[in-house]
């Protein structure tokens, strides 16, 4: 099924959905909804605009540690490889809204990350200070050609505030934004979950007990 494609538009924003025949398994949704063999398996990359494409290249090649793939470049280290590919900058003036991409995400082992920042700095990329988000921790910074990337560690998880036997079964926030819960339930649109016994037909209130968050 390799290169197969299904190609759809969801917002404004361009995605592809591509069969691809890979080892590396760790990834693949698992669900009894979901028939074997078709699981989704992450990002097979990603396509930006870049405004300095010739810098942006120096930067991947020389301090991101990325190389040539095809048309674009992916990463060096183990496991599941995405792709980076970038063209010409339109010549109008971007604006970020919905079916826009606020940023790519690139993951790293968690002892590396300050290494990382380091790296970035000395490269003059300005990258923000490390950011503790609970689940992991980020840096962010602008590649040349003013794309932004984040770096995240992998760790701690999901599991760190709530067993992983009830995940997603209610909504648990970051301390930062406990203040803002009854605002949030209030905001949020309610959501049914599928593996309720007796879900609620779309557009009734949530049951009581089974927000997800």
């Amino acid at each position: 099924m390799s290169g197969a494609a299904l190609r759809f538009l969801q917002d404004g924003l361009r995605a592809k959905l591509r069969g691809e025949r890979t080892d590396f398994l760790r990834l693949v949704a698992d669900d009894p909804a979901v028939p074997t063999g078709q699981g989704l398996r992450g990002f097979a990359g990603v396509r930006a605009y870049v405004a300095r494409a010739d810098d942006s290249r120096q930067v991947l090649s020389d301090v991101l540690g990325f190389e040539p793939a095809g048309d674009g470049f992916a990463h060096v280290s183990p496991g599941r490889h995405a792709t980076y590919t970038f063209d010409p900058a339109p010549v109008t003036a971007p604006i970020q809204g919905a079916g826009t991409v606020h940023h790519v995400a690139w993951a790293t082992a968690d002892d590396q990350h300050a290494t990382w920042h380091a790296t970035l700095t000395s490269a003059g990329l300005y990258p923000t200070p490390i950011i503790d988000r609970t689940y992991f921790k980020s840096i962010y910074f602008r590649e040349p050609g003013g794309v932004l990337f984040e770096i995240a560690t992998l760790g701690p998880g999901f599991a760190v505030d709530e067993p992983l036997a009830s995940l997603g079964e209610a909504l648990v926030l970051p301390r930062r934004y406990e203040p803002m819960r009854q605002w949030l339930e209030s905001n949020l649109t309610p959501v049914t979950n599928p593996r309720s016994p007796d879900p609620a037909p779309a557009g009734d209130p949530q049951p009581e007990g089974e927000p997800v968050g």
